[in-house]
């Protein structure tokens, strides 16, 4: 991360943006059945993955000292990141960390007028969701954390929300978590 930021200053002459996006899951298992070599694999990629980016992009962002520059970093978390779920522990709690990080961060350089927020997606139509049904031979009401009543979103719903967030027009929008999951957690 140290080497992307400084490439990033070096190439664009500053940094004003930044989207993190890490993230890897599990078999679906118990929580005392996961592999402890597993556990840290998801929690390195997605909780100390995206410590690790905004530990070097937060600095690279505040350099120039100019708090009326548009800044902002997404993070994206998940609704597992709010709620837990049956056989999915390590992704969750990596997920929550996300929340948590993303929180307090916020917190910590709102006064320098940097918004940190997070995106939390539910089920997207990707090949880690495949990957998910497969797991549970497609029967959607096994999924994790539920399964959105008009089937799963499309990646573009989630940049919309990123670009939203990323935009002046979210300007007084710090710290918050925006769901954005057809519906999946409103039930």
């Amino acid at each position: 991360m140290r080497q992307l930021v400084a490439s990033c200053l070096q190439s664009l002459g500053g940094l004003d943006m930044a989207v993190n996006c890490a993230g890897i899951s599990h078999p679906p298992q118990r929580l005392a059945d996961i592999d402890p070599d597993h556990w840290r694999n998801v929690m390195a990629t997605n909780a100390d993955g995206i410590f690790y980016a905004m530990r070097h992009e937060i600095p690279a962002m505040l350099e120039n000292g100019d708090p009326d520059r548009n800044r902002a970093i997404v993070n994206i978390a998940s609704i597992l990141g709010t709620r837990g779920a049956p056989w999915i522990a390590a992704y969750g709690a990596s997920k929550h960390a996300v929340v948590g990080l993303t929180q307090s961060a916020a917190r910590d350089y709102a006064t320098f007028g940097l918004r940190i927020n997070a995106v939390s997606p539910g089920p997207v139509d990707t090949p880690m969701l495949a990957r998910a049904l497969r797991d549970i031979g497609s029967d959607t009401s096994k999924y994790a954390g539920g399964f959105p009543p008009a089937g799963p979103g499309k990646p573009h719903d989630v940049a919309a929300a990123v670009l939203f967030l990323l935009s002046l027009e979210a300007a007084y929008i710090n710290g918050t978590n925006l769901h954005v999951d057809g519906a999946t957690t409103a039930i």
